[in-house]
């Protein structure tokens, strides 16, 4: 619940595979609630109303998107969408560090908290890629831990690899 409450709170929260959200709302004077888990393909079917694609959405669209759909349906129906439990995945860690390792990540894990712990007297922090299907980031957490810019510490996502350079 806790890190429910602080994805909740953080304005890009990704959804992410494995995510488990509640809808409650009032047909009439009958409550309904349905609970249902993000999977892969990122498609949500929201109450036998709407399929939502949820891919690349934060929480916060996604909840709109949702009471919107919810609302036009059963207006006055008090609908109400939450996190109850954020996905967790494994994230790949290779490169200049003690040995090559998958650890466990949520969406709010950034590459710094990766790679904290696994470095060798060799290892960079001011060349850190991080490759998936989708993208390519390179990363700098000296300098984002310096001047505070995040977008060189990114959040990692499913199906990351995180490689760590060597000291030039």
């Amino acid at each position: 619940t806790e890190s429910a409450q602080l994805a909740m709170s953080t304005a890009d929260y990704p959804v992410t595979a494995g995510d488990i959200y509640l809808l409650s709302f009032a047909a009439g004077t009958t409550s309904v609630s349905y609970s249902f888990t993000v999977d892969t393909s990122y498609k949500l079917r929201v109450a036998n109303l709407a399929v939502l694609n949820a891919a690349g959405k934060t929480f916060r669209k996604l909840k709109e998107e949702v009471e919107t759909i919810v609302s036009k349906n059963y207006p006055l129906s008090g609908v109400q969408f939450m996190l109850v439990t954020p996905g967790t995945f494994k994230v790949l860690l290779k490169g200049e560090v003690d040995s090559v390792i998958e650890k466990t990540a949520w969406a709010l894990t950034r590459v710094s908290d990766v790679v904290k712990g696994s470095f060798t007297p060799y290892s960079s922090e001011r060349h850190i890629i991080v490759e998936s299907a989708e993208r390519k980031i390179y990363c700098d957490i000296f300098k984002a831990r310096r001047n505070g810019d995040l977008q060189l510490d990114p959040y990692v996502r499913p199906g990351d690899t995180v490689t760590v350079g060597r000291i030039e």
